[in-house]
């Protein structure tokens, strides 16, 4: 599947292997979810003195698989595949305390 498939993990699976603990004795300073991007990484700008430019002011980088039919997949009419990446991702749920998906039953 290639090197990059480490980005379809789930995240909570890389909370533990980012970094060793720092000088704090904590792993991680922030998370930011991705419904909250902007403003959490505007939050984590102000802790590091420093600011945070919101996608919509950056110059667009053309790697986006929206073209692609990857991009759009029915998960209602795949019932096989729905429950596959419910499995995948219960983890992300349960961790995050995200509300699980009516597809995912």
């Amino acid at each position: 599947m290639g090197y990059n498939v480490f980005h379809a993990y789930p995240q909570a699976f890389k909370l533990n292997v980012i970094k060793p603990l720092s000088r704090n004795g904590r792993r991680f300073d922030a998370l930011v979810r991705l419904e909250e991007f902007d403003a959490g990484l505007s939050a984590i700008a102000r802790l590091a003195n420093t600011r945070f430019i919101p996608q919509s002011a950056r110059k667009r980088v053309a790697h986006s698989t929206d073209l692609s039919p990857c991009d759009d997949i029915d998960l209602q009419s795949d019932p096989r595949l729905a429950r596959r990446l419910c499995q995948l991702y219960a983890v992300d749920y349960e961790c995050f305390g995200y509300v699980w998906p009516n597809v995912c039953g």
